[in-house]
């Protein structure tokens, strides 16, 4: 409730003194950056190799070599009324018949508003447009353009003083005008013709998401009631440790806005959710990705909220931020509770304050503004759900998680060698049958109005959105040169995506050899880190940012033994290094070339390292009969005999 009443004060005050300011674009002078950094102001391009961003204080630049279409964006949130969007522009060799240099707002569906626009080589001069909106949640974007989608353009543009005042109404004679009052969908056919009838799959999805929630808030439950039925000081200064950096990273969110492309996204997505509902939400042409339907619960509620708050820009991504800084406090809160069962109190401690103090778990929440910590709560709720022998709830834990994000896909293979083993047949297939249930719950209020394939094309086309070998991870595919490359490129007589996927086909074997020879809990789950980090390491198309699943499962083992103790310290080291040179890439609009290539060889070139000692170690301990044995309380009860 506490953290509620923060969260909410935050955003309120900070609407407050966004609406009291004249200029409602954040940093519209563009006098506040770092190095060749503008704050607030994110450059990108159809192509960007062919286009080159640069700012100096009070100026933004772009010039596209070849012709592009080229933008400065900022997030732009606007309440009722009427507002004048201006900006001083020269241009320099722009054609004087293409779409030339604009000022524009993209509207939520997709639309851009352009200004009158400025062509040739032409000096300082105003661009103005006049847009009047109607509802709060009608606008996404502010953009700088130089050229547009459909038609590209050459040349160079500066841009100085660029203002959002809201007015009473415009002058007479004032072009271009713009109202924006229906809402603005998607320019296909599909989402053309407005849906008639009363609209039951949005009440159907508050009652879905509820229960989602509910499962989950269940299954942690079941973790936490052993630990917490015996309080200790250990626990009582994690529970404060967990609460107390949760209202710092909630305050740290308004200083760092996040990597921009992922923050408009969420942000769109949410407006979409609330404008759409489950019924529309897929529809084709949206301006969107299509992640997975359990994603868009929480960003559903979070442009609910922003409805009724109707933040500025900044406050509501604050509000669409704030799930996974709640997320990554139970997490460490799951950590402590766990632990606390099986080893002493201040041990627990220490595993809990391995991850709430992890630089790069936070750098992934707070300053990337990521949400693997949803995915990884349920997720390790599943882990240690099935590990101590509670078959049923983990597996809706883990349905949950492949709900949110298909990389959980990395957790079903040991988990369900395991429980396979040690459950049997019977108890697996109901488990399955269960999983499944639990998906169609996250599911069914979306489903309607699709073919029956849909889901499944919904994630195939999710995991078909990149090409590259390597999207920015630090992995095999960037040590043999595979960023920014596609993964069709052969290298050594196989392509990088053959390569990628022999590799984790045999990572898996491995795997699987391990849970069948595990007589511990403890190696299923080092087992089951193996089968995450092998996923970072060698699948083709991987982001940067999905070392954040292998780090915490590693944290509750990391203190086992020196080997693990340094490969968490490694994998911490490698994985903030991999975030932060990738975040730098896209806020200064440079590319891999532009830097030196070493540092990124030796953090892949340590994380393939890491992959290959901590296997290693894991069939050397198998081997030897050095299994660590759970010591302390007693498991969760579980469900049937666990038989080992």
């Amino acid at each position: 409730m506490a953290l509620v009443c923060v969260l909410g004060a935050l955003v309120f005050y900070n609407s407050i003194a966004i609406a009291a300011e004249k200029n409602l674009a954040v940093n519209g002078d563009l006098s506040r950056g770092s190095k060749n950094i503008p704050y607030q102001w994110f450059g990108t391009a159809h192509s960007r190799k062919l286009t080159d961003f640069g700012w100096q204080r009070g100026e933004l630049k772009m010039t596209n070599r070849s012709p592009n279409y080229a933008s400065w964006h900022q997030i732009l949130m606007l309440r009722p009324g009427w507002y004048r969007l201006s900006a001083m522009v020269r241009t320099e060799g722009v054609r004087d018949d293409g779409p030339g240099a604009t000022i524009a707002v993209k509207a939520v569906g997709g639309e851009r508003l352009a200004s009158n626009a400025l062509h040739g080589t032409s000096d300082w001069s105003a661009v103005t447009l006049y847009l009047h909106v109607a509802k709060w949640g009608e606008t996404s974007e502010l953009l700088l353009q130089l050229g547009d989608d459909g038609d590209f353009e050459t040349g160079s543009v500066s841009y100085r003083q660029v203002e959002v005042e809201q007015i009473h109404g415009p002058p007479a004679g004032a072009a271009p005008v713009y109202e924006l009052g229906q809402p603005v969908v998607a320019s296909t056919p599909a989402a053309a013709t407005p849906p008639t009838g009363f609209d039951y799959q949005r009440p159907l999805g508050v009652i879905c998401g509820t229960m989602l929630i509910v499962m989950l808030t269940i299954c942690l439950g079941t973790i936490w009631r052993p630990a917490i039925s015996r309080p200790s000081a250990p626990l009582i200064a994690g529970v404060l440790v967990m609460v107390v950096i949760a209202t710092v990273e909630f305050a740290l969110l308004y200083r760092f806005e996040g990597y921009f492309w992922d923050i408009w996204q969420k942000t769109n997505r949410a407006l979409l959710a609330v404008k759409l509902g489950p019924r529309d939400i897929y529809n084709p042409g949206l301006p969107v990705d299509s992640y997975p339907p359990g994603s868009l619960y929480l960003l559903w509620l979070s442009g609910w909220l922003g409805r009724v708050i109707r933040p500025s820009a900044t406050g509501f991504r604050v509000l669409v931020e704030s799930p996974p800084v709640v997320a990554s406090m139970l997490l460490g809160l799951t950590l402590l509770f766990a632990a606390r069962r099986e080893s002493s109190g201040w041990r627990a401690f220490a595993i809990m304050s391995m991850f709430a103090f992890n630089p790069a778990l936070v750098f992934d929440t707070v300053v990337w503004g990521q949400s693997d910590s949803v995915v990884a709560l349920a997720m390790l709720a599943a882990a240690i759900l099935i590990l101590h022998g509670r078959w049923r709830l983990g597996w809706i834990a883990a349905a949950i998680a492949l709900l949110v994000k298909p990389q959980a896909i990395a957790i079903v293979p040991p988990l369900g060698i395991w429980t396979l083993i040690n459950a049997g047949l019977g108890e697996t297939v109901t488990c399955a049958a269960i999983s499944g249930a639990t998906m169609l719950v996250g599911i069914l209020p979306f489903i309607v109005g699709h073919p029956p394939n849909w889901i499944i094309e919904v994630y195939r086309t999710l995991g078909s959105r990149f090409t590259d070998a390597s999207v920015g991870a630090f992995n095999l595919h960037a040590l043999l040169g595979g960023l920014e490359t596609p993964d069709s490129v052969k290298v050594a007589l196989v392509s990088y995506y053959a390569l990628g996927m022999s590799a984790i086909a045999g990572s898996f074997v491995i795997v699987a050899f391990l849970v069948w020879r595990a007589r511990s809990a403890n190696t299923v789950m080092l087992a089951t880190f193996i089968a995450m980090l092998a996923l970072f390491v060698f699948a083709p198309r991987m982001h940067e940012r999905y070392t954040y699943y292998p780090l915490v499962f590693l944290a509750p083992l990391a203190l086992e033994s020196r080997v693990l103790t340094a490969s968490y310290a490694v994998l911490t080291a490698t994985s903030f290094f991999n975030l932060y040179f990738m975040k730098y890439l896209s806020d200064s609009s440079s590319f891999f070339s532009n830097h030196a290539h070493w540092p990124v060889g030796l953090a892949s070139a340590l994380n393939l390292a890491l992959f290959i000692v901590v296997t290693g170690y894991a069939l050397f301990r198998l081997a030897t009969h050095r299994e660590p044995r759970a010591t302390g309380a007693a498991p969760i009860p579980a469900e049937q005999p666990a038989v080992t």
